[in-house]
């Protein structure tokens, strides 16, 4: 690997550097490295006197809470579930005992009804908007009808939908249409 002189000049001042803090880091762990002796710097008397820290004892009892002042609670470095008080619920009351209804049954309506539209099946429409033209099939007839035409005697098209036809009675004009979805 070739460097360049610019790089090798950083290199030097780098090393350098390393060189005089570590000399002096080294001067302060071992007293001999760093100084130039008795004549050129501290003796050793005053040099431990400099170094010397005071010893304070520490007095534990400050460390206890005075009673009465702190109610003791939750430690929050302990893990764990706080628990949580005893709560009585008073009983809830028996159930009654349950009560089929009878079932409830429509009256047959009175008359003539109108007929079956469950063996018709809407395959969708085509045909532009206004225009329409339902495809209906009932087995294997197949009818193509536009809204007012009617089909088998006894349906007319109401009304052409997007998902859904609307399916009227020829002889029970008051008769709301039924509505069949495509493949219904």
């Amino acid at each position: 690997m070739t460097l360049e002189p610019r790089q090798k000049t950083l290199l030097w001042v780098l090393a350098g550097l390393l060189v005089v803090l570590g000399w002096n880091r080294l001067g302060d762990l071992i007293p001999s490295v760093g100084t130039a002796g008795p004549a050129g710097g501290q003796n050793e008397p005053e040099r431990a006197r400099a170094l010397a820290t005071d010893v304070v004892g520490l007095d534990t009892s400050l460390l206890d809470p005075p009673s009465g002042e702190f109610e003791l609670g939750r430690d929050p470095f302990r893990y764990g579930e706080v628990p949580r008080p005893k709560v009585e619920r008073p009983k809830p009351p028996e159930p009654k005992p349950r009560v089929d209804p009878e079932p409830v049954v429509e009256p047959e309506p009175q008359g003539p009804r109108p007929p079956s539209v469950s063996h018709l099946a809407y395959l969708g429409s085509f045909g532009r908007e206004g225009q329409k033209i339902a495809v209906l099939t009932s087995g294997e007839e197949i009818y193509n009808l536009r809204e007012g035409e009617t089909f088998e005697e006894s349906f007319s098209i109401a009304e052409i939908g997007y998902e859904s036809v609307a399916i009227g009675f020829v002889d029970f004009p008051d008769e709301p249409p039924k509505r069949l979805p495509v493949g219904g």
